[in-house]
């Protein structure tokens, strides 16, 4: 049995102006799996210091959670599942007798979340970030209570999968500084420089418009590399200006100053 139990929010120390290397062991209470723990020195600074925060679900089996090496002493603070907490000075020299306190404290989004640190089941920080599972387009990693069948989760390599965005599934990528949006029916928007492109999947088909280098929206190849050809069927790529009729091509077109003003 642990000799002190933590209560929320109220400090306890686990070495007090002590020279010994290991501390008090804390039972930790319901609810909480913020812990906090501080170390100070009575003439810092140390030569070396190092010092650990273990855990334990047993109070017999102890694992390493946190370690801190500042030679001037230290704040830090740990999410955790552990039942049982204490600390151990692994290295000093210098600085002094040294204490160090340990308070517990309940974070609620971690509390309905849940932490697997094994595993990763869950959520879990890690560097200072937050940790989700890759999830899958029919189980998203980051969903809705009321609507679990959308969310977000990873599509690929460097690639997030929005399910249920507006009306379709889709991924964003930004490769060398190009937006890229997949779209769930098999095309994709791009942003080019000075254009959007809309192709297919694969990019061999599309077209881009363009408006760089002068204000006017140019209809372009789908790479925006050579300008377009359209026709009354729809966009195919030629890499010659102009426009095409299709098949049964007017027999008159009037341009007034660069306009079309009549087809007959």
């Amino acid at each position: 049995m642990p000799q002190l139990a933590l209560g929320i929010g109220k400090p306890e120390y686990s070495l007090f102006q002590e020279t010994t290397l290991n501390g008090i062991s804390f039972a930790v209470p319901p609810g909480a799996n913020l812990i906090g723990w501080q170390v100070t020195l009575s003439s810092p600074p140390a030569v070396t210091l190092s010092v650990a925060l273990y855990g334990s679900i047993d109070n017999i089996s102890w694992f390493l959670i946190d370690s801190s090496t500042s030679v001037t002493g230290d704040f830090r603070t740990v999410l955790t599942a552990a039942l049982y907490v204490k600390v151990s000075v692994l290295n000093a020299s210098g600085g002094g007798l040294r204490t160090v306190s340990i308070v517990a404290q309940k974070n609620p989004v971690f509390n309905v979340m849940g932490i697997n640190a094994a595993t990763g089941n869950v959520i879990q920080p890690a560097g200072g970030q937050i940790l989700m599972r890759d999830g899958t387009l029919s189980l998203p990693s980051l969903s809705f209570i009321s609507d679990a069948a959308i969310g977000i989760y990873k599509y690929a390599a460097n690639l997030i999968g929005i399910k249920g965005w507006t009306v379709f599934n889709s991924n964003i990528t930004m490769s060398a500084g190009t937006p890229v949006i997949n779209m769930g029916s098999g095309g994709q928007i791009v942003g080019l420089t000075g254009s959007i492109a809309v192709r297919s999947i694969d990019t061999t088909k599309g077209f881009a418009l363009n408006t760089s280098t002068d204000g006017v929206m140019k209809v372009r190849n789908k790479d925006d590399s050579l300008p377009a050809q359209v026709d009354a069927l729809g966009y195919k790529a030629g890499g010659v200006a102009g426009v095409s009729f299709g098949p049964a091509a007017p027999a008159s077109i009037t341009v007034v100053n660069g306009i079309v003003t009549a087809i007959s």
